[in-house]
């Protein structure tokens, strides 16, 4: 287990250590030439990666971790209730974080739209939109279970071809 927790904060760090280089590229110029789109697409990704990380590590070890939630008092000591609803809480938070975004630009059709600064890569934007994310899935450890309750049936309905069990 050590090893496997070692490995995915190996590459959680290896993927900052990438997102990093890339913005202190774009700062000193563009070393590389890169569409801004490309980067934008890549950091997202990234943002995925690291909340599928952080969802892994709360699945697997959430309730050594989050004993101490006030929220997540109600499962006692199931292990199991902990993981499932610290990962819902974790993919809410991203999936708020998410929604926002597409609300915030709906209609944006170019980049002489003032709106355009939210989804381009300045390094101020990318710096609010980490805030924004992190802050966000702090932020549904707050909000009561029986919210994810809901949002994890919603889960199940909408795509049961991933819950079905062989």
């Amino acid at each position: 287990m050590g090893g496997l927790l070692s490995c995915a904060a190996c590459q959680a760090a290896s993927c900052c250590a990438s997102c990093a280089c890339n913005a202190a590229m774009n700062c000193c110029g563009r070393v590389v030439p890169c569409k801004s789109s490309i980067v934008t697409r890549a950091v997202y990704a990234i943002i995925f990666l690291l909340t599928a990380v952080a969802a892994w590590i709360l699945g697997n070890w959430g309730y050594d971790l989050l004993k101490f939630v006030p929220q997540l008092q109600e499962c006692g000591s199931n292990t199991v209730c902990y993981a499932v609803y610290s990962v819902y809480r974790v993919t809410f938070g991203l999936t708020c974080f998410h929604v926002l975004f597409a609300l915030l630009l709906i209609g944006v059709k170019s980049q002489a739209d003032c709106r355009f600064f939210i989804q381009g890569g300045s390094l101020l934007a990318w710096l609010a939109k980490i805030i924004l994310w992190l802050g966000a899935m702090v932020a549904m450890f707050f909000v009561p279970n029986v919210v994810f309750y809901y949002f994890g049936a919603c889960v199940v309905a909408a795509c049961p071809s991933l819950c079905a069990h062989s």
